[in-house]
């Protein structure tokens, strides 16, 4: 049953067994458009309903069902209670595990980002017994009641949170109160800044409290934390790394040097993040710094280097790649054509497809080939009887992606080509454009 169903059956059904099968079935399918009807029945549901309606909500782990959440555990039935806070516990997990958005993304559509589309008031009750059950014994409590005081972004949490931080011998609970520390720096509280930054120095031992405390610090920002970020692009693990280049990149000082290192990264996820943010730096150096990241990278790169590269003046990116397709380097001047076909200027294609390196031609074909200028299709016509089969094979390509119908009796000729790739591409070709 699809989920549109499924909800209509919350809101409307009279049979309280199937609206209880509906439910389980939302929390199954994890759907977070659910969360908004799910916690509307909430408030007025059965303490049976409250049961499932906590459970589901916990599995889509939606933070919009946080402050919901948070008001069910004041309710007298303990098994509602548990269950609210169970459900608060898988958020909480779900939240420190999820990535934050990198500088290629935009986190403005995404569910899990969105902190206030549901109107639901503080329970001030409720936030009491959260702040007085983060002293609990059992871990699992201390680290529920960290990620849901810092979800909410009650301040007067802090002095519990920094104690856990420096205090508290269970490494995930440090690591959940580092977290809860980033959520009340992202609400504006600049107080937590120097507390993370001790507590980086004291947890380089223990991974997961290295990953929430530079993600923590990286919603605080300031000029200081510059090098601390730095060092921590230089850290074994890819996700620090990941979340380091997002930081430079936010940092008032100008930290380009740092990631021009960090396009050197060995993880493809780090090195996009450090393309995106570089997109935006003004340094000299950066328009051929990210040229230069191109070579022999995967078309994911590639694609991440153009997107970057479109934010930088045009003039001067079609001056470096001008330079570039005139060096003696060739894999630059092929990394040069590849961006040309993206951001142009597309005259300088005709010179490309001319190089007297194939692999250069052969990236001047299908570079001209998502030109859509017509007026290439000549050239990549002539460029169906290049000496080397790969050129041939994307002059046919090119043409397809040019549309280039005028090309059907060239590209018929080329099914007689001695090479059987060549003649599978012509085939494709002659396909696409019938």
């Amino acid at each position: 049953m699809n989920p549109t169903t499924l909800i209509d059956i919350v809101i409307r059904s009279q049979d309280v067994d199937v609206r209880l099968n509906a439910i389980e079935q939302l929390g199954h399918l994890k759907q977070s458009k659910a969360v908004g009807p799910l916690v509307q029945h909430l408030k007025d549901a059965s303490e049976r309903e409250q049961v499932y309606l906590c459970e589901a909500l916990g599995r889509i782990a939606d933070s919009r069902a946080v402050a919901p959440l948070v008001s069910m555990l004041k309710v007298e039935s303990e098994e509602v209670r548990g269950e609210a806070f169970s459900a608060l516990l898988q958020i909480g997990y779900h939240r420190a595990q999820f990535m934050p958005p990198d500088a290629q993304g935009d986190s403005s559509s995404d569910p899990r980002m969105a902190l206030t589309q549901i109107a639901w008031p503080a329970d001030m009750d409720a936030i009491q017994i959260l702040l007085t059950s983060i002293s609990d014994p059992d871990p699992e409590i201390r680290i529920g009641c960290a990620y849901t005081l810092g979800r909410l972004g009650i301040g007067a949490a802090l002095e519990k949170l920094v104690f856990l931080l420096e205090n508290d011998a269970d490494s995930d609970v440090r690591a959940a109160a580092a977290f809860a520390m980033g959520d009340l720096g992202e609400s504006g509280d600049s107080r937590v800044k120097s507390y993370l930054v001790k507590a980086w120095g004291q947890n380089q031992d223990h991974l997961e409290c290295c990953v929430a405390i530079i993600r923590a610090l990286s919603t605080v920002q300031g000029h200081e934390l510059t090098d601390l970020f730095s060092e921590a692009a230089g850290h074994a693990d890819e996700r620090i790394r990941q979340l380091a280049a997002m930081a430079l990149g936010q940092t008032p000082t100008d930290a380009a040097t740092r990631l021009f290192r960090m396009l050197n990264d060995p993880s493809h996820n780090v090195k996009r993040i450090a393309i995106g943010v570089l997109g935006r730096s003004k340094h000299p150096n950066t328009i051929q710094a990210l040229v230069n990241s191109t070579v022999g990278m995967p078309a994911e790169i590639r694609f991440a280097v153009a997107s970057a590269l479109m934010l930088q003046p045009t003039a001067l990116v079609h001056d470096v790649l001008r330079r570039n397709l005139s060096t003696s380097d060739v894999d630059k001047r092929a990394a040069a054509t590849f961006l040309i076909g993206r951001l142009g200027p597309h005259d300088l294609l005709s010179k490309a497809l001319e190089d007297a390196d194939p692999q250069v031609r052969k990236a001047a074909a299908l570079a001209l080939g998502t030109s859509a200028d017509p007026q290439f299709s000549k050239i990549l016509k002539e460029a169906l009887t290049d000496d080397v089969w790969f050129v041939r094979v994307a002059a046919a390509e090119g043409l397809r992606r040019l549309g280039s119908a005028d090309a059907l009796s060239e590209l018929r000729t080329a099914l007689s080509d001695e090479h059987p790739v060549v003649r599978n591409a012509a085939k494709t070709a002659i396909e696409g454009l019938s």
